[in-house]
């Protein structure tokens, strides 16, 4: 094939070390060589995780850089905020770079082992600057950059902001800027690459339009039209002087081969949307990557089209892509980001295309007891995968090598099973995944058939609840013992705790029903027995009606229910029983008859005292009418007998400037001036006498004269 034949380069390195400069785009002469490199006859593909040991489909990877004198991969991991650093010689992650933002690009000097990463920080972006050899972050240049390139000849870093319509060169030995150029209103530059022989920076214009910027004029050098698409990623061929760019437009997606030299398009090689474009000089290769094209599962993964450069097509796809890609010329390994796997691909020639596996399935599934269940854990890989498991899994249920996870759960066996699946097929390396089995299973609640408490004790009665999802309380059938009440925590699961209050003492049956997804269950009943000493409560008296036959009950709290007896003096008439209560006919003494009650049971006795009326009912013996003259104050009692002594109240209305008044001792008193306006006036009111044996009512009429 024809090779481009570059005469040997003179250049100014930027940061003061004078060479002779040559002038920018010099002329390419074809020499013929004897013979041509070809694309090989297949490729391996393999993935490298960019977290060690685990694989998450939420994370994306967008940008790759090689440094080929280190053998060091650096993938930007916006997600995560940081760099993944791979050691290309094993294919292995060997550390990570903390950023203060998303990275939105990557490139490497190796000249001078030196990263530059541009980072995104909450819409701020700068470059950080990384020394490869600590992968410590050693400065930052305020420069907007949503691609970089590096040419390691000339220390120059150019980086592409296409909001701007701009892209800037700096001084990597200084870190100052060189000079901003403008590529033109509405070209949004997007990628950048260095073609280090000829010190032309081309850059990928989101409106079509390739640009050449020479490093020796800091201008726009040169500009080709690719047609009215995007492109949308570029690269350069040293060997050749041929400049690639991904384009995309209404028509097709294609690579277009651009003559450096002549600033001419050789042709368009049709590709899909190609976002990461990487070359292998030294056997004409164009690795051109786009994240598109190949969605398996749940999982998008990309597409990878090989060109043969000597004959501009296509000699090969895999189906292993993303969205950026660089080249190793040390192990002539061509490394790509992916945008949704938490990695890289690794493309290295072979005899035969073999791609490592990658699991595109969900990462979850749910069986239930008792029941049937399968699923296909799929992958995709060449040759097929095998598929194994570590972990527990429930018993009755296993995974078989062709990927079928299938079984009937054993009854009990509801929960959630994380376990670890690994799919491999002998090409390096294996991809485990996690993955979570949810068996679902229906309630059983078993608890005690009984349990005893204490007043004032805290007490705790745990019991079993098991299902899957975790079984909630639906409802409880009975009366659990006031202070007590149905918990849940996670380390202790299901009890009956609390403290029994004060009159919860006696015997209840409660049963406990939960529900999940599955279904509900109901408990059996559990005979729950509070024992409570002695203690009163309520009035701490009571009355008799002398001469009738009546009866006043004490009142306590108690369980086993407590015995009762009594110190003091009764009247005639009258016993007190062992259930505490005052009964009989009391004589007609009339009075007071304060005693000392006990009550007691097993677990211990309380005492009170306790005041015993004797008395009959209230009878009015004042008037039941008065008249009061207008102008004049008058006065008039309301008298009864009755006893305990009655209070008095009255309702009705009373006419202005006369009060109703009563007393504690049985009387009432009406009282005041009548107005002249009242004067003829009658005023009905009714007054009732009331004491703790029973009432009398008068209608009382107040005459105004």
């Amino acid at each position: 094939m024809a090779r481009w034949q570059l005469g040997p380069p003179l250049r100014l390195r930027r940061g003061g070390i004078a060479l002779v400069a040559a002038a920018a785009l010099a002329p390419l002469v074809f020499t013929a060589t004897s013979s041509e490199a070809e694309a090989s006859a297949g490729y391996t593909a393999s993935f490298v995780p960019a977290e060690a040991g685990a694989n998450s489909v939420a994370a994306q990877t967008t940008s790759v850089a090689v440094d080929a004198v280190t053998d060091t991969v650096y993938v930007a991991e916006p997600v995560a905020h940081e760099v993944s650093v791979i050691d290309g010689a094993t294919g292995t992650l060997t550390s990570s770079i903390s950023l203060s933002g998303d990275p939105a690009a990557v490139a490497v000097d190796p000249a001078t082992d030196v990263l530059y990463v541009s980072v995104d920080t909450d819409g701020s972006y700068a470059i950080d600057i990384i020394d490869g050899a600590t992968d410590t972050v050693t400065g930052t240049i305020p420069v907007v950059g949503t691609d970089l390139a590096v040419d390691s000849a000339t220390d120059t870093v150019a980086a592409t902001y296409p909001t701007a319509d701009e892209v800037t060169l700096v001084n990597a030995a200084t870190d100052a800027v060189i000079a901003t150029v403008n590529t033109g209103a509405d070209s949004y530059p997007r990628a950048v690459a260095f073609d280090q022989s000829s010190g032309i920076a081309w850059v990928a214009g989101e409106d079509g339009t390739l640009f050449g910027i020479s490093e020796t004029s800091d201008s726009v050098a040169d500009t080709l039209s690719i047609g009215s698409g995007e492109l949308l990623s570029v690269a350069v061929n040293p060997s050749t002087g041929l400049v690639y760019a991904g384009y995309s437009a209404s028509a097709g997606d294609e690579v277009a081969v651009v003559d450096g030299a002549t600033e001419s398009l050789v042709t368009t090689i049709p590709t899909g949307a190609v976002t990461g474009l990487a070359v292998d000089p030294a056997d004409d290769v164009v690795y051109a990557t786009g994240d598109g094209g190949n969605l398996e599962g749940a999982v998008q993964l990309g597409t990878t089209w090989v060109i043969d450069g000597s004959s501009n097509t296509v000699a090969d796809d895999l189906p292993r892509g993303g969205v950026g890609a660089a080249f190793d010329s040390a192990t002539g390994a061509a490394y790509e980001g992916n945008f949704r796997l938490d990695g890289a691909w690794v493309i290295t020639p072979a005899t035969a295309n073999a791609l490592s596996p990658v699991i595109t399935t969900a990462a979850s599934t749910s069986f239930s007891t008792g029941t049937a269940g399968s699923f296909s854990v799929q992958a995709s890989a060449q040759p097929a995968a095998t598929f194994s498991e570590s972990g527990s899994l429930p018993a009755g249920v296993t995974l078989n090598p062709d990927g079928t996870l299938a079984g009937t759960p054993a009854a009990g066996s509801g929960g959630l099973y994380p376990i670890s699946i690994t799919a491999s097929n002998g090409v390096a390396p294996a991809y485990t995944a996690s993955f979570s089995l949810a068996v679902d299973e229906a309630p059983t609640v078993t608890v005690p058939s009984s349990a005893t408490f204490q007043v004032g004790s805290a007490a705790t009665l745990p019991f079993q609840v098991t299902g899957y999802p975790a079984p909630e309380l639906l409802n409880i059938v009975g009366q659990l013992p006031a202070g007590m009440s149905v918990v849940h925590s996670a380390t202790a699961g299901w009890e009956l705790s609390g403290t029994p209050a004060v009159g919860s003492g006696g015997v209840d049956q409660v049963q406990l029903e939960f529900d999940n997804s599955s279904g509900s269950a109901e408990s059996s009943k559990i005979t729950l027995t509070v024992n409570e000493a002695p203690s009163f409560y309520g009035n701490a008296s009571g009355t008799l009606t002398a001469g009738e036959p009546s009866a006043v009950s004490v009142q306590a709290y108690s369980y086993p229910s407590a015995t009762f007896s009594e110190n003091g003096k009764l009247p005639a008439g009258v016993t007190f029983t062992a259930a505490g209560v005052f009964t009989g006919t009391p004589s007609s003494h009339i009075g007071t008859y304060p005693v000392t009650i006990t009550a007691s049971n097993d677990l211990g006795s309380a005492t009170e005292s306790f005041i015993l009326y004797v008395g009959h009912p209230p009878a009015f013996t004042s008037a039941a009418h008065t008249s009061f003259s207008v102008g004049r104050h008058h006065r008039f009692v309301f008298r009864t007998t009755g006893f305990p002594a009655p209070s008095l109240s009255k309702t009705g209305r009373l006419p202005a400037g006369i009060h109703f008044r009563a007393a504690s001792n049985g009387t009432a008193v009406l009282a005041g001036v009548p107005a002249a306006s009242d004067k003829h006036r009658r005023y009905r009111i009714v007054v009732t006498a009331t004491n703790a044996i029973g009432s009398a009512t008068v209608y009382f009429i107040l005459r105004i004269t």
